[in-house]
């Protein structure tokens, strides 16, 4: 690392020491959760059934994050499913994020023609893709990729990455490694 001195002579800078990274070019396929659950369809009505969509009727949107229920901040399409699935038909309280602001709203989930509990909305929690590792470094066990943001297909709204342990994809062996990245 270089820079000039007051004089404007080449100096060393003091602070500098070398430092070793591996360079890469090796595959790697990677998993990502969202932080929520992303909103990718609202259907017109409960399945098999002439009820509205009890997301029409919460003004739930597509693009909309759900965040949290009834307090409880979601992870994952399952948790939101078996919240759905273990409520009795009770409304819940909702929080979500719309085009970066909060909205609350309440959700009353209605059975369909199967006696099974809906709410009218197809919901994404993660992305998975490919990439290419561009150096590894020993000393702090860090490394870069190249990449860019992941957009939902249907959509084509920015996923909104969580920061969790995400698993790491061997892309030669097809196994997830034992190791994560943050």
């Amino acid at each position: 690392f270089l820079s000039y001195n007051n004089e404007t002579k080449l100096a060393i800078n003091e602070n500098y020491h070398e430092k070793t990274v591996l360079l890469g070019g090796e595959a790697f396929g990677i998993k990502m959760f969202s932080d929520g659950v992303l909103v990718v369809e609202i259907e017109d009505s409960v399945n098999g059934s002439e009820l509205p969509s009890p997301a029409i009727e919460a003004d739930i949107k597509i693009n909309d994050i759900i965040k949290s229920v009834n307090g409880i901040s979601i992870k994952s399409n399952e948790q939101f499913t078996e919240i759905i699935r273990t409520c009795n038909k009770e409304e819940l309280s909702i929080a979500l994020e719309r085009n970066g602001n909060t909205v609350f709203t309440t959700l009353t989930p209605q059975y369909d023609s199967k006696n099974i509990l809906r709410v009218g909305m197809w919901i994404k929690d993660s992305a998975a893709g490919i990439g290419t590792i561009t150096y590894y470094d020993p000393e702090n066990e860090s490394f870069g990729a190249l990449g860019h943001g992941i957009y939902e297909n249907q959509t084509g709204l920015l996923i909104p990455l969580s920061y969790y342990q995400t698993p790491l994809f061997n892309y030669h062996s097809n196994t997830f490694e034992n190791h994560y990245s943050n």
